[in-house]
């Protein structure tokens, strides 16, 4: 059956009933959100509803249902183009019979992991809706605690209907295909980390440790030598596009040979194993798109990970708390990946990967996997097309006190976070301030006072993050009054694309053939290129884009700015 998921961590949905928006997508509920200052417990405590036992007891949670507008879109990505169009697309061939490593290849398997956080039920959705029955194993991990080891509460923990909707309720697809797993990092009892034995381990030295056990995750989930992992966060979303070629393509790092012909001098390095995305970076909003492109999710091999691969003969990288614990140390390869100690490099002794390393190590050495060619080159004079194998739906929070929050207790944290106007805090916040407002590129016009230098870690040259200027909201009506310059097929999903309205009386849309044929004021996202799925749907979009304006609104009004 059909059903529309009340589950969940925002507040969104008051303010979408006060904007007049109805929402064509499955929602989460709220579940009560733990202030940042309450004391929390050091075991969680399980405070099971009616519902959830007789779930639990059961054993079954309602299956989701994809609607149809994205349903629609999965299916032309997935089946309107060849695998030789595919793989072109990104400089590779197509995989082939002849190909030494073909049996393998084919036989891949694709994983996910990722640490879940206070990221609203938009994130969660619209990561879902991108890769629903893509992934073959899925790996969460949640924490008690923050970065600096600030108390929280966790949204997905052990028996909430939240983890039972997305280990069984086929949010990312068929359970006979994708199967997800939680896990949690419980900062006060974890034996290896626990803040009573290693009070110092904060910041991203704690992250990677709550990343450590998503490997093992995958492992139990079924990983082998010739399948592939991508680690990243919920809000970095690979292509559906990227995942297909994955499948069907030769990319040369994720080559894998039968086992019996691999000697010790013939295998792997495992030096530079990585593949990394080239992202789409969103701010906050659909409308608001970074320049600077993102550089995660990261892609790596079963046969350079630990507990998968051949470890004969290799090294232990040291690591920055008590040699043991954390991110590696800059001489294991951290920010160079020449950078490792002779002995290693003169006998390729490079040590296998584990799940700390694979988002912080460099290991890359090719640059940012993306679309090559004619069709997706940026043309600097119309600011037509922005493409990329990845979405970055950055700072994409219903409350914006919980993003404060973010800043203050998580990695690269400022104290001040809680307190300062949002662009005092960092660049991005700027940029999702001068964006949302359409303030420009050079916000310091609108500042009545001499710019702060010395707030924070990241305040010089505050402008220097830009945005593209064309993705704003423009209407059919406009289209067809001639007041845009823009066709129907720039402004949905060049090239491949069937125009649609919407029918304000029903939820169903309409494929129109050819151009939009009646004045409709429906607000669609102005762009060339490529976009997640679930931007799809132009109520969300529209929706979007005003909610964060009002957000900003309140916000400034509570916390000030320094453009007024």
């Amino acid at each position: 059956m059909t059903i529309s998921y009340q589950m969940g961590i925002n507040t969104a949905r008051d303010t979408t009933a006060a904007l007049g928006q109805q929402i064509d997508a499955p929602v989460y509920q709220q579940q009560q959100q733990q202030k940042p200052n309450q004391k929390q417990q050091e075991e969680p405590i399980s405070t099971r509803s009616e519902e959830e036992e007789a779930i639990q007891q059961d054993d079954v949670v309602p299956k989701y249902q994809v609607p149809f507008i994205y349903k629609r879109e999965q299916n032309r990505i997935d089946n309107t183009i060849t695998d030789e169009k595919r793989c072109k697309q990104f400089d590779v061939e197509p995989l082939k019979k002849e190909t030494p490593y073909y049996e393998y290849a084919k036989k891949r398997k694709i994983f996910l992991g990722t640490m879940l956080a206070d990221e609203s039920n938009d994130v969660m959705l619209a990561h879902a809706t991108e890769v629903y029955s893509m992934y073959d194993g899925i790996a969460f991990v949640e924490s008690n605690t923050t970065h600096l080891n600030t108390p929280r509460s966790m949204h997905y923990g052990p028996n909430s209907l939240n983890a039972l909707r997305i280990t069984k309720g086929e949010l990312f697809g068929r359970s006979n295909k994708t199967h997800v797993k939680v896990n949690y990092y419980y900062a006060n009892s974890n034996q290896r980390t626990s803040i009573i034995n290693h009070p110092n381990l904060e910041g991203m030295n704690r992250e990677v440790e709550q990343r450590s056990q998503i490997l093992q995750m995958w492992i139990e989930l079924g990983m082998e030598k010739w399948d592939v992992g991508i680690m990243s966060d919920l809000d970095e979303i690979v292509s559906r596009d990227f995942l297909n070629a994955l499948k069907v393509c030769d990319f040369p790092k994720l080559r894998y040979n039968d086992p019996g012909s691999e000697k010790l001098e013939n295998r792997p390095t495992c030096q530079t194993p990585k593949i990394i995305l080239s992202t789409i970076f969103f701010e906050g909003s659909p409308q608001c798109i970074k320049k600077k492109i993102w550089f995660h999710p990261d892609i790596i091999l079963g046969n350079c990970l630990v507990g998968i691969g051949d470890n004969s003969g290799r090294v232990i990288p040291t690591r920055q708390y008590d040699n043991e614990y954390g991110e590696r140390i800059e001489e294991y390869g951290s920010y160079d990946y020449k950078n490792y100690p002779i002995d290693i490099v003169n006998n390729k002794r490079y040590p296998l990967w584990d799940a700390r390393d694979i988002r912080t190590v460099n290991g890359n050495d090719i640059g940012l996997t993306s679309y090559v060619g004619s069709d997706y080159e940026y043309d600097e004079g119309k600011e037509t097309s922005v493409y990329g194998t990845a979405y970055h739906l950055h700072n994409w929070f219903n409350d914006i006190d919980v993003l404060r929050n973010k800043y203050a207790t998580y990695g690269h944290s400022f104290s001040q976070a809680t307190i300062y106007p949002l662009s005092k805090i960092n660049k991005d916040l700027d940029l999702f301030v001068r964006c949302n407002r359409n303030l420009g590129q050079d916000g310091t016009i609108y500042n009545k006072t001499k710019y702060p230098t010395n707030v924070g870690d990241e305040n010089e040259n505050r402008n220097a993050f830009e945005y593209y200027n064309y993705t704003t909201i423009t209407t059919v009506s406009e289209i067809n009054n001639g007041t845009t310059t823009s066709s129907v097929d720039d402004m949905i999903r060049n090239p491949r694309f069937n125009e649609t309205k919407t029918n304000d009386n029903s939820n169903k849309e309409q494929v129109v053939e050819g151009k939009v044929k009646e004045k409709e004021e429906k607000e669609w996202v102005q762009f060339g290129g490529n976009r997640p799925i679930y931007f799809m749907n132009q109520s969300y979009v529209q929706y979007r884009n005003q909610f964060v304006q009002q957000l900003l609104k309140v916000d400034e009004n509570k916390y000030g700015s320094i453009y007024d």
